[in-house]
């Protein structure tokens, strides 16, 4: 308070006279300041000095106690506030609005430690710049796959401000029965990642997708190749264009690395043959978006059609131009019945366990944990066809054919 400003209040005396204080603060009285005013009855005219605006509080709420046990007190109609009429007919809408079971100093409490710290902003700016601190951290490989999961909700809701949106508005976005609960699953942890940023950078107090569950999901066996359809994928990249997709298919369907690990990305570069040490019969990966780590992919005796594969590759570019339409093409000479999103690498997974029945050196080699190689890798296959799948390769070169064997 400044010199001069004052505070009013009212209350009830023991006779039941409204009383008003005026507390006002005044130039130094010594080491007091502030001078309570009040009328306790017709001609009763009274004051009072305090030190600190605190004591005159503490000193209105000593008033009000002896008024109260005072002989023939009467029952207080009204008590001591220091709120105006305006703001205790703000209280009152807000505690009419709350639940019985919610208090007002709850809800207030729940507010303010949720309320965004930092300025205010639209969705679509705020989806803008998470793309960016994405593409600046190196966490742009599924930055695709979050844009076409979201782009639907920010293009509805992109001129809103964050802090409008609602649970019910980000539902809709998040659940389709059109959908697999697995992508359910996938809409609803790209719009906790993006509302978990917004609040790290105070644009949100509060992610409005919290309240949202997981869909139950039925494991299934991942779909991989036969034995019959990776015979004909690898004869059929063998005999188009001199084998040029050839490196790709060994990488990804016998070593199964990524896609993202072969071919080059915003963040790297494609498999370049001074990773593969063939003498050692290892590859050595250096670490990629997905996982972030470097691994060795090791290649045991079980698996040397893999090295004499490689051998007739060597050299050869693991990323040609125009792969994509190579790819489909090999795809479709080979006739093969069923494809699926990362179905080599499944495959891969499946055959190199059923092969050597070692979970540690699978997940090694696939990167991926123990939980999920027993989740959905084991039992797809027989060791005997493990060891076929590692079967099928070159068995003579010459100057102008290439052999498939299985």
């Amino acid at each position: 308070m400044k010199l001069g400003d004052k505070i009013k209040l009212s209350g009830v005396s023991h006779s039941g006279a409204i009383v008003t204080f005026t507390i006002r603060k005044e130039p130094r009285r010594g080491h007091k300041k502030f001078r309570i005013t009040w009328t306790q009855s017709k001609g009763d005219y009274r004051e009072e000095w305090v030190e600190k605006l605190e004591d005159a509080k503490a000193f209105l709420k000593k008033w009000e106690e002896n008024e109260k046990t005072k002989n023939g007190s009467k029952t207080f109609d009204r008590q001591l506030t220091w709120l105006s009429e305006n703001q205790l007919r703000e209280a009152e809408s807000c505690i009419l609005r709350l639940s019985d079971r919610i208090k007002l100093d709850d809800a207030i409490t729940f507010s303010i430690k949720h309320m965004p710290k930092g300025k205010s902003v639209i969705v679509k700016v705020a989806f803008e710049e998470y793309i960016q601190d994405q593409i600046r951290t190196k966490k742009t490989e599924n930055n695709l796959k979050t844009k076409k999961r979201i782009s639907k909700f920010i293009s509805d809701y992109g001129y809103k401000r964050l802090i409008d949106i609602t649970t019910d508005e980000v539902e809709g976005y998040v659940y389709n029965s059109k959908y697999k609960p697995a992508t359910q699953n996938g809409n609803l942890r790209v719009f906790n990642a993006f509302f978990n940023w917004c609040i790290r950078k105070g644009y949100l107090g509060l992610n409005p997708s919290i309240g949202l569950e997981k869909v139950k999901e039925v494991n299934g066996r991942p779909d991989i190749l036969s034995l019959e359809d990776a015979s004909n994928l690898i004869e059929s990249s063998i005999k188009y264009q001199n084998g040029i997709t050839l490196p790709y298919f060994i990488a990804t369907l016998f070593l199964g690395m990524r896609s993202s690990e072969v071919r080059a990305t915003a963040e790297s570069e494609a498999l370049d043959w001074s990773s593969i040490k063939l003498e050692e019969s290892v590859v050595l990966l250096n670490a990629s978006s997905k996982t972030n780590q470097c691994r060795n992919i090791k290649i045991r005796p079980e698996m040397t059609n893999v090295i004499t594969l490689l051998k007739t590759v060597e050299g050869m570019s693991f990323d040609p131009r125009n792969f994509r339409r190579h790819f489909d093409t090999v795809r479709k000479q080979a006739k093969v019945k069923h494809w699926a999103n990362n179905i080599l690498r499944h495959t891969a997974s499946s055959y190199l366990y059923a092969l050597t029945h070692d979970d540690q050196f699978v997940t090694n080699n696939l990167g991926h944990s123990l939980a999920v190689n027993k989740k959905h890798y084991q039992h797809l296959v027989t060791p005997e066809e493990g060891i076929a799948f590692f079967r099928i390769g070159i068995r003579n070169k010459e100057e102008n054919s290439l052999q498939i064997a299985v």
